[in-house]
């Protein structure tokens, strides 16, 4: 688990948190929280070996904000891109637009050896060959 601060002094743009993902990790899922007094636009974007995997935000909430990004080789949640689970170093980026506040968040990793199955896969879209081409004419 990562714990930090941003501020309106926060100069970086990005600030990224490094972690490892063993061999066998069939599903990573990246979590970033923090409560959000008013403008302070915060998001997520996961980066395996360097490599795109997704980001996910909540521009206009206010409160708790909890952003979830869940990767496996055949599914992703919502903002993700399903995939092969490379080990290796992978990255947790977390994009500071701008703050009017301070702000304390959280970010924690979950690694699994199982793919999600049942009501763990409710919120994940499967990797189509329809979704995978639409993905690669964006790059």
């Amino acid at each position: 688990m990562f714990i930090g601060t941003v501020s309106p002094a926060t100069t970086d743009a990005y600030i990224n948190h490094i972690f490892t993902v063993p061999a066998g990790t069939k599903r990573v899922t990246v979590t970033l929280e923090y409560t959000k007094p008013g403008l302070c636009q915060l998001y997520l974007s996961v980066f395996a070996l360097d490599e795109y995997r997704g980001s996910r935000m909540m521009p206009a909430a206010i409160g708790a904000v909890k952003l979830e990004l869940t990767l496996s080789e055949f599914a992703a949640s919502l903002g993700g891109i399903a995939g092969a689970i490379p080990s290796g170093e992978w990255r947790a980026q977390l994009d500071l637009e701008r703050t009017a506040f301070t702000v304390d968040y959280r970010l924690s990793i979950e690694l699994s050896d199982l793919e999600p199955v049942g009501s763990e896969a409710t919120d994940l879209q499967a990797a189509t060959p329809e979704a995978v081409a639409a993905t690669a004419t964006l790059e």
